[in-house]
């Protein structure tokens, strides 16, 4: 007769550099002054958008891939009727600096790319992309990512096939387009 001893099961845990950039967001110092900001009005108004043109304000991670390639930056995701907003918080003066800006009719083209339960936005502009995600309370907001991608569907930007997940979890490397199989 064969005895079965009782064996612990184990688990392995492997964590991706782009669930870390995930996460990144949700604690820094940035991602809590920006909630506070928002829940106060306070960043629309340093850019000059009326709360009347206002279609959200989200706390985001942002990267640009192309020829204007740059490193991933926290910020938070400005969207009026007719452009879209990224903006960096400034520690030292307490205050936003746009880093991008762009008009909603010049995107050429969107999409979604979903790699297990990240969403990310990837919108086109000539040779540039800048990709984004929303952070949540807990990693990436895919709910309001994907709200986000919809509502410029909606409004006529014309959808268009991701280039891969853009892996942007390194703040001083270089965005890098990671192929993923499909439906995962």
């Amino acid at each position: 007769m064969i005895q079965r001893r009782w064996m612990p099961k184990t688990t392995l845990l492997i964590v991706l550099p782009w669930a870390l950039s995930s996460l990144s967001g949700c604690v820094s110092a940035a991602y809590t002054q920006a909630k506070a900001d928002i829940a106060g009005h306070r960043i629309a108004a340093s850019v000059n958008i009326s709360e009347d043109h206002l279609v959200r304000e989200v706390p985001c991670e942002a990267a640009v891939v192309g020829i204007r390639q740059r490193p991933n930056f926290d910020c938070v995701f400005v969207e009026s009727a007719d452009r879209m907003y990224w903006l960096k918080y400034r520690s030292a003066d307490s205050t936003y600096q746009i880093e991008e800006e762009v008009e909603i009719a010049n995107v050429s083209g969107v999409a979604l790319r979903a790699l297990g339960l990240n969403r990310q936005i990837q919108l086109h502009l000539g040779e540039d992309i800048i990709a984004f995600h929303v952070v949540g309370a807990a990693l990436v907001d895919a709910k309001t990512t994907v709200a986000i991608y919809e509502q410029l569907i909606a409004k006529g930007v014309a959808s268009t096939e991701a280039v891969g997940w853009i892996d942007f979890s390194s703040p001083s490397a270089a965005p890098m387009v990671i192929a993923v199989p499909a439906g995962r």
